[in-house]
């Protein structure tokens, strides 16, 4: 990977650099697991790391509208419930964050909630993908 680094564009240098600062906050398996792929993706040849993309990206397309439907599901749930109950989920879901060392207030938690997460489409040109 040293060798393609200058070649590599801004978006990939940046895409690998975010991995790489995630690293040593991961578990030691999550460690070593991604230790394996950078391994695999370093010895793939450059058509073959361009159909891992596309293959990974196609893969995602076909999981979307089963969790977009779960997702609105879930969504559909969770507007029909009173508004004193969404409140005591969001208080619980701030204490779950807190107890996992992330500071999250519970009215950042509500606030995220208010509408689904909206994925954008995945293209060819997304960064390294390690698979």
């Amino acid at each position: 990977m040293s060798k393609e680094w200058d070649q590599l564009d801004g978006a990939r240098k940046g895409k690998w650099l975010e991995i790489a600062a995630r690293y040593p906050t991961l578990p030691a398996e999550q460690q070593r697991r991604l230790r394996e792929r950078m391994v695999e993706w370093t010895r793939m040849s450059p058509a073959e790391r361009q159909r891992a993309r596309i293959g990974y990206q196609h893969a995602g397309e076909l999981r979307a509208p089963e969790q977009e439907s779960k997702l609105r599901e879930k969504w559909d749930a969770y507007q029909a419930l009173p508004a004193e109950k969404r409140q005591r989920l969001a208080e619980r879901a701030a204490e779950k964050a807190s107890a996992a060392g992330r500071d999250v207030p519970a009215s950042a938690v509500s606030h995220r909630a208010k509408a689904p997460i909206q994925r954008a489409p995945l293209t060819a040109a997304t960064g390294p993908t390690i698979v």
